[in-house]
């Protein structure tokens, strides 16, 4: 990889190289085909247009999980294929939780019930998903009551809410899992660059394909790059590559779009005018949040402990703002005696 200020053509034309295998695009697939040529001997080089994993490869769930209903789909259907797809899944789950915990972490996961017939009928299901995991099971699934489900997670639905049932895949973190595989490629010795624009293919008198002309976005130097063998893993983008190669060919690729809602975990909230005119925070902190503060009279403790006045008043300023959030167990109230809450 190379930062935007550096020149890449030097490293891609020294001698007039020729690569056995040029990867076009710098996300997942992309960065797998690259460390896995050059660690089988082959001579790699990648062009990515963007950044590393810009694409559909920084913008997944986050999970790496075998899939609960592909399980469904496959016993319903008596689809064999979809159970292997999913035995494969869960394998490959525990490879990144075990080759990257840093970026990789089992997740725990809540499937709500409310109506008592789907107790067993979920239950059944997830504990299959469990059986199917067999040795690489990160943890047992269980169920847990209705009291339970609300502690956890307090803003559910609580009519005819029976109990929910928690399983565990795993979260992922995509984007740096795919950055990191691009640099162990680098590592191993692969010609990596991002912000290289491929403009063209490059044929011989056969007609066969021998690399690609192509474009620094940064600097706008343009320069060929010879290969033996061009491998095209630009994802969503798969067609516009074909038809630089066959302007005749006709498409393969229908893309689909996934969308994802993300709320600001940098923004706090503040209610500048409270029942009794003080003011209270609502603070993203360590992946939870304060809400706070009060300012009332205390007696100097070694271990100053919340009055339950002043919690029902913070509960009763969040249950204004939210109208769901109502139980002292849900929060995890401190408070500094010198009056630095």
């Amino acid at each position: 990889m190379v930062c935007s200020t550096c020149n890449v053509f030097p490293m891609f034309c020294q001698s007039d190289d020729v690569f056995d295998v040029l990867v076009i695009g710098g996300g997942a697939t992309g960065a797998g085909v690259a460390l896995d040529s050059q660690t089988r001997g082959l001579k790699t080089a990648l062009v990515e247009l963007d950044d590393f994993s810009s694409g559909t490869s920084s913008r997944s769930t986050k999970l790496i999980h075998g899939g609960v209903r592909y399980l469904q789909a496959a016993i319903m259907k008596a689809d064999l294929e979809q159970y292997r797809m999913v035995k494969e899944a869960l394998f490959e789950r525990a490879n990144f939780l075990e080759i990257a915990p840093h970026l990789s972490a089992p997740l725990p996961i809540m499937l709500p019930i409310y109506k008592l017939w789907q107790v067993p009928y979920y239950w059944l299901g997830i504990k299959m998903y469990d059986f199917v995991s067999g040795k690489r099971i990160l943890r047992n699934s269980f169920y847990i009551n209705r009291s339970k489900a609300m502690e956890r997670f307090p803003m559910l639905k609580s009519e005819s809410l029976k109990g929910a049932l928690i399983y565990y895949d795993g979260s992922h973190n995509d984007a740096r899992m795919n950055l990191a595989i691009v640099l162990t490629a680098i590592r191993h010795g692969a010609k990596c660059a991002n912000h290289v624009k491929v403009e063209r293919l490059l044929k011989d008198d056969q007609g066969h394909l021998k690399g690609a002309h192509v474009k620094d976005m940064i600097s706008g130097e343009e320069w060929d790059i010879k290969a033996k063998v061009v491998v095209n893993a630009t994802g969503p983008s798969t067609d516009t590559v074909r038809l630089m190669a066959d302007p005749q060919t006709k498409p393969i690729c229908a893309p689909s779009s996934g969308v994802h809602i993300v709320f600001p975990s940098n923004t706090g909230l503040l209610d500048p005018a409270t029942s009794d005119g003080r003011v209270i925070f609502f603070l993203p902190w360590e992946r939870m949040t304060i809400a706070g503060t009060t300012d009332a009279p205390s007696d100097v403790t070694l271990s100053p402990i919340p009055t339950d006045a002043d919690v029902e008043f913070i509960l009763q300023v969040i249950g204004d703002e939210s109208c769901s959030l109502h139980r002292h167990r849900d929060f995890l109230p401190f408070l500094d005696v010198s009056g630095n809450r």
